[in-house]
């Protein structure tokens, strides 16, 4: 056999195994997923163009059923991967798996000698080894390299431990179905004998962070701001007791009395000394003051304050993300709408308004010198920062506001914006919990604690 025909057959093998480590949820740590029936059929073929793939083979059922995952797919999901616009329920389709995330995942496998016993003899007999991680690394392209990369790794480094066998990131993929795939962390990981799989989106938010640390579940530190808000938290927060779920995906979930309160899970790890558990003190001291009666019961679900207490541990302050660019739409009653990498803002001057865009309609976050979340700070810096990404565009309109007496005064976009975030905070909005966590998503993709 020629050797180039050795090199894809093996590449073929190393990237069905991989591909058989994506699709189950986990496998014994001594031993890699086994071949079908307890995984799906998974193939790796080259078209008629030549062009390399590999599929998962499942059946297709009707839309209102539940898949088992990765063994079946819904007929509109079948579709939306451009699987055939004719499909029905029993048919069997090929799925394909991002295949540079199956190569990174084979190289991994190689170098970390986490391959089958039989493959890896194959491998090792064949005097090709060498040739084909050449292909491999040609197939997976250049690893990508960006600031939320940076970010999700400096938390693996910092947190994972043993539990985290390796890491690989892979390019974006513009062209993926049904929609684009962002640059992507490919984790190993390994605990109490079981391995599995973790691919992370790349992407700013909040997300991908509390997907990795619930992954790796670190155990806090007794002088973290995990153990401090247990003990302190209900003074400072005027509820009879806090609790933190440590379990699982809920790991980074934090409860007074029962209320969710969203926090980055990784400020929960900060470790502080005496001065940041006083700014700590303080900032709360500060938050419920200016909340007043209101704090408490129903309103802290609706609340940022466990970031205002994250941002003083950290002794950090909020700034708008450099080269922000934001798609402005003008709408014909007068108010402008945002589009803020995923979420929606709605801008409308004449009410002195910004809403957050909710399950197709849109919540207001500021509302003519009253807030929802009482995160002054946080607002202040989202107004800056949409400023900041419109002023000098198309978009920065001219806006013209008659007062009482009937004057004008003429205002842009850009100066609008900047005047609301700079305007008294007089009261507080009626507790949304969905606006709030949309609104926080906004904050973490358009600023930056430094």
């Amino acid at each position: 056999m020629f050797d180039v025909d050795v090199i894809d057959d093996l590449v073929f093998a190393l990237l069905e195994a991989a591909a058989r480590q994506l699709v189950v949820s986990s496998w014994p740590a001594a031993s890699p997923p086994p071949k079908s029936p307890d995984v799906p059929e998974i193939e790796a073929r080259r078209d008629d163009d030549g062009a390399l793939g590999v599929f998962r083979f499942s059946t297709v059922v009707a839309d209102g059923v539940e898949p088992r995952p990765h063994f079946e797919v819904g007929v509109s999901q079948a579709r939306a991967l451009g699987l055939g616009d004719d499909l029905k329920a029993g048919d069997d389709v090929g799925v394909e798996l991002p295949l540079i995330v199956l190569c990174a995942v084979a190289l991994a496998n190689i170098d970390s000698q986490a391959l089958p016993a039989s493959l890896a003899e194959d491998l090792a007999s064949s005097g090709l080894k060498e040739a084909i991680i050449a292909r491999l690394t040609l197939l997976r392209g250049t690893p990508p390299s960006s600031p939320e990369l940076a970010e999700l790794r400096g938390l693996v480094t910092r947190y994972g431990g043993d539990v985290v066998r390796w890491t690989m990131s892979v390019q974006a993929d513009v062209n993926a179905l049904p929609e684009p795939l962002p640059e992507r962390l490919v984790l190993a990981l390994e605990k109490e004998g079981t391995a599995r799989l973790l691919v992370v989106p790349a992407v700013r938010g909040l997300g991908a962070r509390r997907e990795v640390l619930a992954a790796i579940a670190p155990v806090p530190a007794d002088d973290s701001l995990w153990r401090f808000l247990e003990l302190e938290g209900p003074r400072l927060l005027g509820v009879e007791r806090v609790d933190v779920d440590a379990s699982g995906a809920g790991w980074s979930n934090v409860n007074a009395d029962g209320i969710p309160l969203s926090v980055d899970p990784s400020a929960l790890l900060l470790r502080l000394d005496d001065d940041a558990r006083g700014r700590v003190r303080a900032a709360a001291a500060v938050f419920r003051k200016r909340q007043g009666a209101q704090i408490g019961g129903a309103i802290l679900a609706g609340t940022a304050v466990l970031r205002v207490i994250a941002r003083a541990a950290r002794g950090s302050a909020l700034e708008p993300r450099g080269n922000t660019e934001l798609g402005v739409q003008d709408e014909d009653d007068g108010s402008f709408v945002v589009d803020v990498h995923g979420r929606s803002l709605r801008l409308l001057p004449v009410d002195n308004a910004l809403f957050v865009g909710v399950g197709g309609s849109f919540a207001p976050v500021g509302l003519d010198g009253r807030l929802l979340d009482g995160d002054v700070e946080a607002f202040r810096g989202v107004c800056s920062a949409v400023a900041d990404a419109v002023v000098g565009t198309e978009a920065d309109a001219e806006l013209v506001f008659v007062d009482d007496n009937g004057g004008e005064r003429e205002l842009l976009l850009s100066g609008w914006l900047r005047a609301l975030g700079e305007a008294d905070i007089t009261g507080w909005l009626p507790t949304d919990e969905r606006a709030a966590q949309a609104f926080q998503d906004v904050v973490d993709v358009l600023l930056d604690e430094r």
